[in-house]
């Protein structure tokens, strides 16, 4: 199992904000460092509540003349307030909190094995904190597996009732994390799908192909993998609206987003800019496929009844991120092909 400090990271943005690429934008920059001041200051929390857990261990290790646990333990808490000053400063910690917290676990153990039976106690912060630190149902795993290693010596030191009742509190303790850890990743996703959707056409919208962008453009630098964006307009919309109204207008809207949604896969991705403004970010493309796609968005467009007794076309702008200098570089080439499109006639797509 992998708990690196970059991991955990990654696997704590998800848990807070969905899986999202780092953005570059000035927007999307904004937004990355606010993300990643919050993943920091819930990294600083756990630190500090696993340094309060480690302090009391060292200092029962102490006063049972145990040295050598009482050392790692106190290594471990050094570690651990090094990593709190490093973070106080927004740099990495350089020792992931799932270490500590695993290694805590033996260390209670020898604790309770040598007759210091109050340090039982000290293992429901460590059951609480296992499905936030690593994976959630990972977590819950490892934590049943500790309590089922436990069972025995629980038994052997406590009066039944009492051993019952242990056990069930911890199992408990374990279930209630684990639920907790579920809720907040389930309205972290949701809180993403509200932020990154349309709320007419639910498309996506302007923030997440910037992210989006900047992925692929990642991908191409770090893999040579192309992508293709396509952006394109209605033509004349100001007109169905002047002449329909805006209900109409919304409604076209949305019977066009469900039309390009139904000719092109999963992976792409459509975003609605504004307006009748759309983007279409086509992954992982090969050479000159992008005008193929777009002629047969238009032309399936152009030959549907979107609105009654009106014929709707789309003009295109087609452009692949190779040879481009940054995402905004590839943004601004394929608008310059949009131009062109809607200047040359309109019902047309063009590229570089």
């Amino acid at each position: 199992m992998n708990v690196s400090p970059l991991n955990f990271k990654r696997s704590l943005r998800n848990a807070l904000v969905g899986d999202l690429v780092t953005p570059t934008t000035h927007e999307a920059h904004e937004s990355s460092n606010a993300i990643n001041r919050q993943i920091n200051s819930t990294q600083l929390y756990i630190l500090i509540l696993l340094t309060s857990l480690l302090t009391p261990i060292a200092i029962s290790f102490l006063n049972l003349d145990l040295f050598l646990p009482a050392a790692v333990a106190l290594g471990l808490g050094g570690t651990l307030l090094f990593d709190i000053y490093r973070l106080t400063f927004a740099r990495n910690p350089m020792l992931s909190p799932a270490v500590p917290l695993l290694m805590a676990f033996p260390l209670i153990l020898i604790l309770i094995s040598n007759g210091y039976d109050h340090g039982i106690f000290l293992l429901y912060p460590l059951l609480a904190a296992l499905p936030g630190v690593i994976r959630t149902n990972l977590g819950v795993l490892m934590g049943l597996f500790c309590l089922l290693a436990l069972s025995p010596m629980i038994y052997l030191r406590y009066e039944q009732v009492i051993a019952i009742i242990i056990v069930v509190s911890m199992g408990q303790t374990l279930l209630v994390s684990w639920w907790l850890m579920n809720l907040v990743n389930r309205r972290g996703i949701e809180h993403v799908k509200l932020i990154m959707r349309d709320p007419l056409t639910q498309a996506y919208n302007r923030r997440h192909l910037e992210l989006e962008l900047l992925g692929a453009h990642n991908r191409l630098l770090n893999t040579g993998k192309l992508s293709t964006l396509i952006l394109f307009d209605v033509d004349n919309f100001k007109k169905v609206n002047d002449k329909l109204g805006h209900p109409e207008g919304d409604a076209a809207l949305r019977e066009l987003v469900k039309l390009i949604k139904s000719k092109i896969r999963r992976t792409d991705s459509l975003c609605r800019l504004g307006g009748d403004e759309f983007a279409l970010l086509i992954t992982d493309s090969v050479d000159n496929i992008g005008p193929r796609i777009a002629d047969k968005l238009r032309e399936a467009v152009s030959s549907a009844t979107i609105i009654s007794d009106y014929q709707v076309t789309i003009s295109a702008g087609v452009c692949d991120n190779k040879g481009t200098k940054s995402a905004m570089h590839w943004f601004q080439k394929t608008d310059e092909c949009l131009y062109r499109a809607k200047r040359g006639g309109r019902n047309r797509i063009e590229v570089p």
